[in-house]
């Protein structure tokens, strides 16, 4: 530390580490140019949590980049694929939908963004999708793959029983 500051004058120093993730990543610095000071215990734990939020910061900011890179690789995939994909929202409104669900059923994305589960099947069946009994083998069988090969309300009846299984959103 005496030869990184020293040089420069210092004559009271302070070094903290800097972690992200639980790893060492650098330091922060602070010098005294000017005299000998004897760095107190609040100095001290208020430098340590600024070099705390560092690291917390750079962390999340390589976690926002690893997200982003990990949606567009899904992004890319799901506009590729020949398997119908979509996202619905808790109200059962299509949020969206890949290529090939508007090929499949030859709707355009304008008129399935915004289209509810409802426009698409009928009262009768969409009594059949809320009567279902959610168990283990319908939640292993929702995680499958679906071919746009299905008719139409068989189609949505899997992807109801989807959200009622998990609750789940699909984001991309």
């Amino acid at each position: 530390d005496q030869e990184i500051f020293g040089g420069r004058g210092a004559v009271s120093f302070l070094v903290l580490p800097i972690q992200v993730q639980g790893q060492w990543w650098g330091v922060l610095g602070f010098e005294n140019c000017e005299r000998v000071y004897a760095w107190q215990a609040d100095d001290i734990r208020l430098l340590r949590t600024a070099a705390a939020m560092i690291g917390a910061f750079i962390g999340r900011k390589r976690a926002e980049e690893a997200l982003a890179k990990s949606e567009q690789q899904l992004r890319l995939l799901a506009e590729n694929t020949l398997d119908g994909i979509w996202q619905m929202d808790m109200d059962l409104r299509f949020t969206y939908v890949n290529p090939a669900v508007t090929h499949t059923f030859g709707y355009t994305t304008e008129e399935w963004i915004g289209s509810n589960l409802r426009d698409h099947v009928d009262a009768e069946e969409l009594d059949k999708i809320y009567s279902l009994d959610v168990n283990y083998e319908t939640a292993n069988f929702a995680r499958a793959v679906i071919k746009p090969t299905i008719t139409l309300p068989k189609y949505m009846s899997i992807v109801t029983k989807l959200l009622l299984a998990f609750g789940l959103i699909f984001e991309l």
